[in-house]
C-alpha cells in the first residue's frame, strides 16, 4: 500500500513528521477508519485535517518530513466544491462545469507544488491509480477519472523519485 511505503520511508531517518489527511470523514465507518490509521502512526506525528486548501496550509506549515493522504480525495473535495452534485449532475455533466472542474484542480496542483518546493520539506504523495480500471459509466466519475490522471502526471514530473504499489509491490517509475 502506498501510504505504508511513505511511513516506511519516513521513519528511516526523519524526526517530526507531519501527516495532511485531506478525508472528511462522513459516517461512523469513515470515522473508525480515520482512528484506526491514527493509532497506526507513532505518537510523534502530527496530523493536520485538510480538506481542500493544501496550497495554503503547506505555504504556512513548517513540517519535515509530510505526507499527503490523499491526493485523490483531494481531487474529489475540489471538483465536489465546484460543482453541485445532484442525481442530475451525475447523469448530465455540462461542458462549462468540466471546465471549470480541470482548471481548478490545475491551478491548485500547481499551487501545491510550488508551496512544497518553497516549503523545503520532504512531501510524500499519496494518491490512486484510477486508469487502470474500467471506463466509468457517469460523466462525474469519467471527468473524475481525467483530472486524477493529470493530476498524478503533473505531481509525478515534479517529484523526485516516484513510485507505484501494486499487489502488494512496489516499483520505481
Amino acid at each position: 500500500m502506498a501510504l505504508n511505503l511513505a511511513e516506511e520511508l519516513i521513519s528511516s531517518g526523519f524526526d517530526n513528521p507531519l501527516f495532511i489527511a485531506t478525508l472528511q470523514p462522513e459516517d461512523p465507518e469513515m470515522d473508525y477508519r480515520v482512528e484506526r490509521h491514527k493509532k497506526q502512526r507513532s505518537q510523534s506525528w502530527q496530523t493536520i485535517e485538510e480538506s481542500i486548501h493544501l496550497p495554503e496550509l503547506l505555504e504556512t506549515t513548517i513540517g519535515n518530513p509530510i505526507i499527503i493522504d490523499c491526493i485523490s480525495i483531494w481531487v474529489t473535495n475540489l471538483i465536489f466544491s465546484t460543482i453541485d452534485l445532484d442525481i442530475e449532475s451525475i447523469e448530465i455533466l455540462d461542458q462549462e462545469s468540466m471546465d471549470r472542474c480541470e482548471t481548478l484542480v490545475a491551478s491548485q496542483t500547481e499551487r501545491l507544488i510550488d508551496a512544497a518546493r518553497e516549503s523545503k520539506a520532504h512531501v510524500f504523495y499519496v494518491t490512486n491509480e484510477v486508469g487502470f480500471g474500467i471506463v466509468p459509466s457517469t460523466p462525474i466519475g469519467r471527468l473524475f477519472r481525467d483530472i486524477l490522471g493529470h493530476t498524478n502526471q503533473t505531481i509525478a514530473q515534479a517529484a523526485d523519485r516516484t513510485f507505484l504499489t501494486i499487489a502488494g509491490k512496489t516499483l520505481e517509475l
